[in-house]
């Protein structure tokens, strides 16, 4: 295609639609030279979109580059990027070690060199870094920028050599070059020990016993506590720390924890889980750093882990905040080498809450068995502790008959099971209008083999309105439905008027109920649904507002006339 007199290729490639051809290579390596920086960074990245056929006219930009004696900072920015693309990488390195090897570099190529061959991660890079360096005395004799640049590159690399390089510098009064040294050397630790063999894997045992007794924070839905509380109270390993009332809306709640984490297990309702701790008095910096390398945090962590002590910092409030972080890590690393700073193969969140002044060690790498059953979702699938949640307000027995009329993905009608199975007769029946919630409903009901559920006896499916249909037209000789529970469709997850669906379905469900039957369901607008249930002579035993994910809604329990 042709282009325009005045086609302009610095404006062009600022445009997110252009894609440069072969035909640009050489004038995209001229704008390596200009004058804008920003201009200069697109050049190289749309040379990088070209291949081999970029990088030839780079470096034949760069070699008309020293004839002129010009700077070469614009082509080590370039050359670096096409050393991340497989296509081109080693002629890329090679360009740059090439360059590196110039003894009349400027001082910031040098820089920008000595950072890209660092993260080359090749032999040969690392043996010209290091050469320079020993070159320079060990590095006493270069430039502060010089060595700062160094100090990044030897980080970067995963030699030996190099980090006993880093280890012997002598910073002097240069504390950004101290900060890239000891951040350096907690990356090449970390490094060293996530490239070992896989018997150094990080993995949280939750069968060992707890060294001690512990308050653990668990997290719910908001306004799903006291259902947490009312499930919790028959955990006898847990024991709720604070006395709350029964109609109070919290989203955490700390409880005491003896014996094993397993025991956590035995409770549904809860999302997240850890054990937390306060910080001590002073700075809070020097705090975080007292509680992480504290004798309770390390038995904690040594007790529940098999392999390296593979941690990570996150705060609740204020961001990533990264130099702070760093500073953190190698503090703890100076004083506890044991504990290995590992974000991306972590075994556990180090979550500091300033405001609260606590530490909350969560444990990551483990396995939480409670929700096995879960091999299939849909967009309007519940979240399980949701599912649990509802089930712990129905509490079925093993006489019910249940029917769910916006099935979903099925975890109502299993987690009402769970509670009564094995041995229990209890019959479920899942309808909707949809085959493919039928598909998942039935996926996830015979993963949970552990109930023991036969389908066509204890479970039936069919598709279904919820305003009409009768459940027992999939079993005619079953008894009537004694309990619906339901999470249905709300928000974003459905088309229309969810209040006025299930306004329309109230009075189906009452009269498919038996006497002293139950309804438990989420309504988005109890303003027009609870009319309707007062209506039909249903008594609301139970009105919990909740926050569902950003869908403010109303779990509730109604009873029939018995």
């Amino acid at each position: 295609m042709s282009r325009p007199p005045d086609f302009d290729l610095a404006a062009a490639i600022a445009l997110p639609n252009f894609t440069p051809g072969r035909r640009d290579a050489a004038a995209l390596a001229a704008l390596l030279r200009a004058d804008d920086e920003t201009t200069v960074e697109r050049a190289a990245i749309a040379l990088t979109k070209l291949g081999t056929g970029g990088l030839a006219a780079t470096t034949t930009a760069l070699a008309a580059a020293t004839a002129a004696n010009a700077d070469f900072t614009p082509y080590v920015t370039a050359l670096s990027r096409f050393t991340a693309v497989a296509e081109t990488a080693v002629l890329a390195g090679d360009a740059l070690l090439e360059l590196f090897a110039r003894t009349e570099l400027a001082s910031r190529t040098r820089r920008y060199a000595a950072i890209a061959l660092g993260k080359m991660q090749r032999a040969d890079a690392t043996t010209a870094l290091l050469a320079f360096w020993d070159t320079a005395d060990r590095g006493q004799a270069l430039a502060p920028d010089i060595r700062r640049a160094m100090a990044q590159a030897l980080a970067a690399s995963a030699d030996t050599q190099a980090r006993e390089r880093l280890a012997a510098l002598d910073a002097s009064d240069d504390k950004e070059l101290a900060r890239l040294r000891d951040r350096g050397l907690v990356m090449a630790t970390r490094d060293a020990l996530r490239n070992a063999p896989a018997t150094a894997e990080s993995r949280i045992d939750v069968t060992r016993p707890l060294p001690s007794q512990v308050t653990v924070m668990l997290s719910c839905r908001h306004g799903l506590g006291p259902l947490l509380v009312e499930e919790l109270a028959r955990n006898k390993a847990v024991r709720v720390s604070t006395d709350r009332r029964r109609d109070q809306l919290f989203d955490y709640l700390p409880v005491t924890l003896r014996g094993s984490w397993a025991n956590l297990f035995d409770t549904r309702g809860w999302m997240t889980a850890g054990i937390v701790s306060r910080l001590p008095s002073g700075a809070i910096e020097d705090a975080i750093v007292d509680a992480i390398c504290s004798p309770a945090t390390i038995a904690i962590v040594t007790a529940l882990t098999d392999g390296p002590l593979r941690w990570r910092l996150d705060f609740v409030h204020g961001g990533h905040q990264r130099a702070r972080t760093w500073r953190i890590a190698d503090a703890v690393s100076k004083r506890t080498p044991q504990l290995v700073n590992d974000p991306s193969a972590t075994a556990w969140d180090f979550i500091v809450d300033e405001r609260q002044r606590t530490l909350e060690l969560r444990p990551r790498r483990l396995e939480d068995p409670r929700f096995a059953w879960r091999q299939r979702d849909i967009p309007a699938s519940s979240h399980p502790t949701v599912a649990a949640a509802l089930a712990e307000l129905a509490a079925p027995t093993a006489t019910d008959v249940i029917w769910d009329p916006f099935v979903g993905a099925g975890a109502e009608l299993i987690e009402c099971a769970r509670r009564v199975r094995p041995g229990g007769p209890t019959v479920l029946f899942g309808t909707d209008l949809a085959q493919t919630s039928l598909d998942a409903a039935m996926a996830n009901l015979t993963a949970a083999a552990a109930l023991d559920l036969v389908p066509g006896e204890h479970w039936h499916l069919g598709l279904g309105d919820a305003r009409n249909f009768n459940p027992r037209n999939l079993a005619p000789t079953m008894p009537a439905v004694t309990l619906i529970i339901s999470n249905p469709p709300l928000g974003g997850r459905i088309r229309g008027d969810a209040p006025q669906l299930l306004a329309e379905a109230m009075p189906h469900f009452a009269q498919q109920l038996a006497p002293a039957g139950r309804l438990v369901w989420v309504t988005p607008a109890p303003l027009r649904t609870d009319p309707v249930g007062l209506g039909l002579k249903l008594r609301l035993m139970r009105d919990i507002p909740v926050d569902l994910g950003g869908i403010f809604a109303h779990v509730q329990r109604w009873q029939k006339k018995g």
